[in-house]
């Protein structure tokens, strides 16, 4: 676009246009002049040579003379001031949610009334495209707002099922916060907003750095007599989530009209008895409800239901009494009780176990044989509490008995009939005690001696304290537990590692030797052959798996490693080392289903994209690179069928992942087959399969129609950092932007540019020009007096 182009006449040196004081100035000039054609004719008129022919030329020549004289003392000039028109950048979004299709402006709905504003603003738009340079974006929104295909156009009508403020200005920011001159936002709309993803008021805040925001409020505080609850989410936490795992599962409730409701809320999960409890309903949106319940015993998918039990007659709807996803149940989850002392080896434990959602980590404190707390007392309940795994640490028999008199029994029972697996570690008081320490008498004649994989000593040893290296047997080389990799240069680097410098352990107990014919040696202290047993498995029945671990000291593991390049392997070792003894002792140290699928969304709304991932693993959980990976996605009433398989998009990291938009509502099962060869060169082939729901799109729009001004008014003072204390009313978009087209954005204060130039430094042979041409006029009028004989 040309810029605005200013003309006006200018004087040197003020470059000033003309004023009343310049006049008489002028008027002496005038006089001067005329004087001059006098004289000029008086002098000349009577002689002889003279004709008024030569005359005439003669003084135009003096008046041409006098007005260079002029130009050069008033050094006149043309100036031009271009005004630059300065690209620029105005956005305008309208709401188009059904509550915009409210009829309660005048005899318009509140979408008649802002498209009858919008025409108005029409040439203003046009002004501002063509005058100013100005690109203007007119959008609508609703929910799931896309700048590439929201455009308003004529054809757009009030039928959005939500009004999303947040996901509006996040995606705006996406799209716009990198333009050169953002002049606005512009927001009209009833102000009724009801989006779950994002929340409005930190994402307008975003834009206060970037361009104002600007909001226009359509409508009326239309009073609504429509009242109901429903559920609007259900997230089950941790998804996926091991077995007999602590679940919680998380939903949200609006309750317009109900506010301060009781309700009884149920919550079943397939498998699991239902779990009911009462929540008091606030506020009208968001009501948060939680309830806490543990995970089936076994695998597998399983539908969690969350429903309103006894709701109010009142509702305008009870499709949204209930709510549904599913969850799946992975085998591998250990609920693991530790007995210990307090000290850096329970802790070392805690760190490995604790911070992995695949074990559910319970630890009690015990150092002395006193009867303990109520909560220590709720823990013995092993049978209420089902571990799968229980680890003894430095701990004597009379410190659990004075808790639970029968609580060794108990676990000699659950490890021999359902299980169980049982650890016991090094310490004073584990194993045979130690010399020297009362009390520390150790575990001989005791139900927990029968089940240890070592016969423990007739008395009591004394410890064994120098440094100390693991070293495997060959059972142990080849055994779940002590093999970090299935590569045996990578196994024995890791146990390398462990064993130097500072990382080595300073001692063990003695524990006494294998029971014989049953018990395996999987490490022994310094020597594969004479070194004194260090880590013994058992098998206690068919059922459980026990083991005996000298050592009270691995939390040296978790020091950071002597090389740069190692700093984090000794605690990664540390922890594989723990997590997989108790895998083993949980019977879980081969992954149960070797080809896997997790749905991005267990509930997805209809018309909702799907993302899928997948994948191949070996039997250690470990993920096979190269597999062939297909899947088929069975809607409502249909069946599977391998031959409807498709393949799976490859993952740069191996594994495949997929998408799909389900159309209609119901249940949906994803199935896939895959097949690979593990580290071990042995074939895999599997299929798995996941389930989903697509649910019906529910609004909200209708429940809440009065417009709310108070939310668009904290919406545009949070974006501008203001106090404003009345919200802008549509009807005066039209003069806001004709307020805002006569403010047109410039870079700087124009200058004037004059024609011509009469400085030396600009045009440096003007002024010597105009010097020739004067002397030039006066030389050759001298010349002509000179020639025609009038001197």
């Amino acid at each position: 676009m040309e810029p605005d182009r200013i003309w006006h006449v200018v004087t040197n040196p003020a470059w000033r246009p003309l004023t009343d004081a310049d006049v008489p100035g002028y008027v002496l000039l005038l006089a001067c002049a005329a004087l001059l054609i006098g004289l000029t004719i008086w002098t000349y008129t009577g002689s002889a040579a003279s004709t008024p022919r030569r005359i005439g030329i003669l003084i135009a020549l003096r008046l041409f003379a006098l007005l260079l004289a002029i130009l050069l003392a008033l050094r006149p000039a043309a100036a031009i001031t271009e005004i630059p028109k300065l690209p620029s950048t105005l956005i305008i979004v309208v709401d188009s949610s059904e509550s915009m299709s409210v009829k309660d402006e005048a005899n318009f709905t509140r979408w008649e009334f802002v498209q009858r504003q919008l025409e108005k603003c029409g040439p203003l738009l046009d002004q501002m495209r063509d005058d100013q340079q100005t690109t203007i974006y007119v959008y609508h929104f609703s929910k799931d707002f896309d700048p590439d295909r929201d455009k308003l156009t004529e054809d757009v009508k009030p039928v959005g099922k939500r009004t999303d403020f947040g996901t509006m200005l996040s995606k705006l920011w996406e799209r716009h916060s990198n333009e050169r001159l953002l002049r606005g936002i512009v927001i009209v709309s009833d102000g009724a907003d009801n989006g779950t993803f994002k929340p409005a008021l930190p994402e307008a805040t975003r834009w206060r750095a970037i361009c104002p925001v600007y909001t226009f409020v359509v409508g009326g505080p239309t009073a609504s007599d429509q009242k109901d609850i429903g559920f609007t989410s259900i997230n089950p936490d941790p998804s996926p989530v091991p077995i007999k795992a602590e679940l919680k599962v998380r939903a949200k409730l609006n309750a317009q009209g109900h506010e301060g409701y009781k309700a009884r809320i149920k919550l079943t999960i397939e498998g699991m008895p239902d779990k009911t409890e009462d929540f008091v309903l606030t506020k009208s949106t968001d009501n948060e409800v939680e309830i806490t319940t543990k995970a089936p015993d076994t695998p597998g998918e399983v539908r969690v239901t969350m429903e309103l039990v006894d709701p109010p007659g009142n509702q305008v709807s009870t499709e949204n009494d209930k709510i549904e996803t599913y969850l799946t149940v992975t085998r591998e989850g250990v609920r693991v009780l530790v007995v210990s002392k307090d000290g850096w080896e329970l802790k070392g434990i805690r760190r490995a176990l604790a911070t992995d959602k695949r074990f559910d980590f319970v630890e009690v404190v015990r150092t002395s044989e006193a009867p303990g707390t109520a909560d220590d007392a709720k823990q013995f309940d092993i049978s209420e509490q089902r571990y799968d795994v229980i680890v003894l640490g430095d701990a004597g028999p009379k410190m659990l008995t004075s808790v639970r008199p029968r609580i060794l029994e108990e676990i000699a029972k659950l490890v021999r009939e359902k299980g169980v697996g049982l650890m016991m570690t090094g310490g004073a008081y584990s194993f045979g005690g130690t010399a020297g320490i009362p009390g520390a008498t150790g575990w001989r004649s005791t139900p927990i001696a029968d089940l240890l994989p070592v016969d423990l000593p007739t008395n009591s040893p004394p410890p064994v304290k120098e440094p100390t290296s693991v070293v495997s047997t060959a059972a142990g080389l080849a055994h779940y537990v002590t093999k970090f990799s299935a590569d045996p240069k990578k196994n024995a680097e890791a146990w390398e590692l462990l064993n130097s410098d500072y990382l080595r352990l300073q001692g063990y107990s003695d524990m006494g030797e294998p029971k014989k014919n049953r018990a395996e040696i999987l490490a022994r202290a310094n020597d594969v052959k004479d070194g004194k047993p260090l880590l013994v498995r058992i098998d206690a029945s068919e059922k459980g798996r026990v083991l005996a671990f000298a050592a009270s000291d691995t939390w040296l593991w978790t020091q950071p490693g002597k090389d740069e390049a190692n700093r984090k392997t000794p605690s990664e070792l540390h922890a594989r080392f723990w997590k997989q003894m108790i895998l083993w002792l949980a019977h879980q140290d081969e992954v149960e289903g070797n080809v896997w699928v997790r749905p991005e969304y267990r509930r997805i709304v209809v018309n909702g994209r799907q993302a899928l991932k997948m994948g191949v693993r070996d039997k250690r959980g470990d993920e096979v690179p190269e597999s062939s990976l297909k899947y088929q996605i069975v809607g409502p009433n249909e069946a599977v069928d391998q031959a409807k398989a498709k393949a799976a998009e490859r993952e740069p990291k191996g594994g495949g992942r997929a998408s799909f938009e389900a159309k209609v509502p119901g249940e949906y099962k994803v199935v896939v087959w895959g097949e690979g060869t593990d580290g071990a060169g042995e074939k895999i082939a599997d299929e798995a399969t996941a389930r989903y729901v697509v649910y019906p799109e529910v609004s909200d729009e209708m429940l809440r129609i009065a417009a709310n001004p108070e939310f668009l008014l904290a919406l545009e003072n949070a974006a501008n950092g203001t106090a404003m204390d009345v919200a802008r009313r549509a009807e005066q978009l039209p003069k806001f932007l004709e307020d805002m087209k006569a403010k047109a954005p410039t870079l700087s204060t124009p200058k004037p540019k004059p024609y011509p130039e009469w400085r030396r430094d600009k045009q440096k042979w003007f002024l010597p020009l105009m010097l020739i041409l004067f002397v030039a006029v006066l030389g050759l009028e001298w010349g002509l007096r000179r020639a025609w004989g009038m001197v």
